[in-house]
């Protein structure tokens, strides 16, 4: 958030790399459009299948909740003012632009998760449907979480969209959320292929531990 905001608000006041619109051109009758909704589709369908081969009786259960789910964070997307850039920027953008809209989205879904999250952990204890929850076992602040969270700030103060509206925005915006998309993918693959070589490197690096001020509260407190 930091890095979004101060990248946001430093392209605002020295212009640089900032397109001249922000505003997306709405795909009418468009082949890609088509294309995206069918391949989605289609794999969506081969899950399916793949569910009922495996003859686990609960994985076609939890693929259809999935897809509930997702139906549900893409209404709150889309009516909350997620995948438009503008309004993204304008919350990032602090001075006479700055725009409050998404900080009710935000402290929304902080304040009601903040509460929820505790009472479901302490009183229920796991899932209805799963033998335990999916969370974080790696609770450190290391200098890998801190540099890839600025990185991600940046490409959110400059971009407006983060991964998950990229993901919808696709099915209907123009196709440089489609570019933006694709760029993510690739990013994340080559991550994956050099992560290890990639956590070592900078977990190691003196410049970043410095800098981390994380790390010396975590191990203060320790």
């Amino acid at each position: 958030m930091i890095f979004g905001v101060t990248t946001a608000t430093i392209r605002f006041y020295i212009p640089f790399l900032r397109p001249s619109s922000y505003a997306y051109n709405v795909w009418e009758n468009s082949f890609i459009y088509y294309l995206i909704l069918t391949l989605s589709l289609i794999g969506f369908v081969i899950n399916l299948l793949k569910s009922k081969k495996s003859g686990e009786k609960d994985s076609v259960r939890d693929l259809f909740i999935s897809f509930i789910i997702g139906i549900m964070f893409s209404y709150g997307l889309i009516q909350s003012g997620m995948l438009q850039r503008h309004v993204v920027i304008g919350f990032l953008t602090l001075g006479k632009i700055w725009n409050i809209q998404l900080a009710f989205v935000l402290g929304s879904a902080v304040g009601i998760n903040l509460f929820t999250f505790n009472i479901i952990l302490k009183r229920i204890g796991k899932p209805k449907y799963k033998e335990n929850f999916d969370l974080a076992t790696n609770k450190s602040i290391d200098n890998k979480l801190c540099l890839g969270s600025a990185i991600f700030g940046v490409g959110w103060g400059l971009s407006g969209i983060c991964p998950g509206p990229a993901i919808l925005a696709c099915y209907l915006y123009c196709p440089q959320t489609l570019s933006f998309f694709l760029s993510l993918c690739c990013g994340m693959f080559i991550e994956s292929v050099i992560d290890k070589r990639i956590t070592e490197s900078i977990n190691k690096s003196n410049f970043i531990s410095k800098i981390n001020m994380f790390s010396k509260f975590q191990d203060s407190s320790n």
